[in-house]
């Protein structure tokens, strides 16, 4: 069995190029206060990960549906792992703890 290691470097690199345009969009969707609810937020996430990483590889790439499909779920996971070491080091913030620490100064005057 040959492994194709171009082919493999393609993926994830497609998938990390995917992932960072897909969570700065998230982000921006989470700024205008649209979505409420931590599990609609979850669902659009995944949703707008995969469309990103399968329409990106689509077009811009030769690859076939199958490999644009795997694009599609590497960008999810990895966009998914960046963005949580990305907020555990303290490198962007949480709009939701943004908001709640907003609301509780308000509240308080």
């Amino acid at each position: 069995m040959f492994f194709n290691w171009n082919l493999f470097i393609e993926v994830i690199w497609l998938g990390i190029l995917s992932g960072i345009i897909s969570t700065i969009f998230i982000q921006k969707i989470k700024e205008t206060k649209f979505i409420h609810s931590s599990k609609k937020i979850t669902i659009i996430s995944i949703i707008i990960h995969f469309f990103t990483g399968f329409n990106t590889s689509l077009l811009f790439t030769n690859l076939s549906w199958y490999m644009a499909f795997e694009v599609g779920i590497i960008t999810w996971i990895g966009s998914q792992s960046i963005y949580k070491k990305m907020r555990k080091k303290g490198m962007i913030e949480n709009i939701y703890e943004i908001n709640n620490s907003n609301h509780s100064s308000v509240d308080k005057k």
